[in-house]
């Protein structure tokens, strides 16, 4: 492969391809060295003034009291740049500290969610055994109403003696007060949401026109909107 195929492929100076052709070993590629700057004498008397919330201009004049006899806009970019990389310090270890908060209303998500973000769930269950009923109760609920299981449902209702949580106790016994109706809506596919919505328009109609018309146009308005 010629010079000039090996400058087009790796993009570089056909100089560049001659000096590496050239080397008999690998080269060796060495971290640049930091230069010293006028500022060096000064990092901690900037560090100190910047943790008392000074500005530039303060700490430019109490450096120059000090010796300094560099530009402004030299120290200006310091402390912005530390202050940048401090308040970056701040946020990650305000997000770290928040990341290890779990409020309730993620937890219910959680719960009641598929197993989308697995991690987090197992967290919540490692550091929140107590939880581990009502997540198990919360999957079989579910399940049991997206396959329609009767017989799931109804061990789920009467076996309320058994739950060591009393909010699932309580909810288990109230759901027990109407446990024909509960089976009965998982086993039939009758609805009364037309009904419903029928009521609900008749309602919204009816204060509308309250204390602004009289029973024939009432009567008038919900023919017309039917």
């Amino acid at each position: 492969m010629s010079i000039r195929s090996l400058a087009k492929t790796y993009k570089i100076s056909r100089q560049s391809v001659r000096k590496y052709l050239d080397l008999t070993s690998p080269p060796i590629y060495q971290q640049r060295r930091k230069g010293v700057t006028l500022l060096d004498d000064f990092i901690d008397i900037i560090a100190t003034q910047i943790e008392k919330k000074a500005t530039s201009h303060s700490i430019f004049k109490q450096i120059q009291e000090k010796g300094y006899e560099g530009s402004f806009s030299t120290v200006h970019r310091y402390p912005t740049a530390l202050r940048k990389q401090l308040k970056k310090e701040e946020n990650e270890q305000k997000q770290s500290k928040t990341a290890k908060k779990i409020s309730r209303k993620i937890i219910i998500l959680l719960f009641w969610r598929l197993h989308e973000e697995r991690t987090l769930l197992n967290d919540a269950l490692v550091r929140f055994p107590q939880t581990e009923e009502i997540y198990i109760f919360v999957q079989s609920f579910r399940d049991s109403l997206n396959h329609y299981d009767q017989s799931a449902i109804h061990k789920l209702i009467i076996d309320s003696k058994t739950y060591k949580i009393q909010e699932l106790k309580s909810f288990s016994t109230y759901l027990h007060q109407d446990i024909q109706a509960i089976l009965s809506s998982i086993h039939y596919t009758f609805s009364n949401g037309n009904i419903e919505g029928q009521m609900n328009r008749l309602k919204t109609i009816k204060r509308m026109l309250y204390g602004r018309a009289s029973l024939e146009l009432l009567k008038k308005r919900v023919l017309y909107c039917c």
